[in-house]
């Protein structure tokens, strides 16, 4: 939970770095630097596919500045961020096809309204609930970049929002697989030896250790070679760990669980928050199917889209 939240928040930061103006960077750093402010990145929309390309929720001109309509869910850290960037659709000042646009809100401004429960299966530490902008007025400078600018998707951003997803998973994956390891060395029946000498638990520890190196190295790779990389490999790399880590953390939550036995779905033991938290990882954009179409065309030597 804490790790979602921050990567949320960094990879606002990481584009206002990438496309604000040198004034915007000034104001929001120093908001986080001196005074520890929160930006929550709000994208999700009910009824909307973001593979699908385009919002419903838009920014339009108005004036000297904006008119933010629409509605999102999923609004991560929507209880604590002090401001939140708004993915919209960009309608543009004439009748040029719709572009992106990303606003910088923020959440106590007049026209934002943070509505709803957050109760999901997982993740319920991220507090991510649904908002709506209702007419809601936006200054000039609180747009980063030229609306429409499609300049960004090229920049490595999108793609780290994925990669720092898969490191998440993989650390979920991990975490479940390392109390299981360390719980065998010291439980066992009574007056018998630890579990870690049980020859299943043996078989279960290797399986489990072998499905996360994998996606582990695929995490480092991106990683480490980042800088070197174009924009193709960026986004293969960061497909393949997304599924990879997303795979395997949850088969080891999930066997994990099964290794411990009846005790292991207690709330008292951390194993079932582990399971719930990365139940979610398939349901998170870009979803597997899509992710899957993405390695497979680049191994092909098909253009992305």
């Amino acid at each position: 939970n804490t790790a979602m939240t921050v990567h949320m928040h960094s990879m606002v930061t990481r584009l206002i770095a990438a496309i604000g103006s040198a004034e915007q960077k000034e104001r929001y750093f120093r908001a986080v630097v001196e005074r520890g402010e929160m930006f929550g990145s709000w994208g999700s929309e009910p009824g909307v596919s973001i593979a699908s390309g385009g919002f419903r929720t838009a920014l339009e001109r108005s004036g000297e500045g904006y008119v933010l309509k629409g509605s999102k869910y999923f609004c991560t850290i929507g209880g604590a961020a002090a401001c939140a960037m708004v993915w919209c659709t960009w309608k543009g000042d004439d009748d040029s096809s719709p572009g992106m646009a990303w606003a910088v809100v923020p959440t106590s401004h007049a026209g934002v309204e943070i509505h709803g429960d957050w109760d999901p299966l997982g993740l319920r530490g991220t507090v991510s609930p649904a908002a709506d902008f209702r007419d809601c007025r936006v200054e000039a400078d609180w747009v980063l970049g030229k609306p429409g600018d499609t300049a960004v998707f090229g920049m490595g951003v999108v793609e780290l929002f994925t990669l720092g997803w898969a490191a998440i998973y993989l650390g979920i994956g991990a975490g479940a697989f390392e109390f299981v390891r360390d719980y065998a060395k010291r439980e066992g029946p009574d007056g018998g030896q630890p579990r870690a000498h049980d020859a299943d638990m043996q078989r279960g520890v290797a399986e489990m250790a072998l499905a996360l190196e994998g996606p582990r190295l695929m995490v480092r790779r991106a990683a480490s070679l980042w800088g070197e990389a174009g924009p193709d490999l960026r986004r293969r790399w960061t497909s393949e760990a997304k599924l990879a880590c997303g795979d395997a953390s949850l088969r080891v939550a999930s066997r994990c669980l099964e290794l411990i036995g009846g005790r292991g779905a207690l709330k008292s033991m951390p194993l079932e928050r582990a399971y719930r938290d990365i139940r979610t990882a398939t349901i998170m954009p870009p979803l597997p199917d899509a992710l899957l179409v993405s390695v497979g065309k680049a191994h092909l030597g098909l253009p992305p889209r």
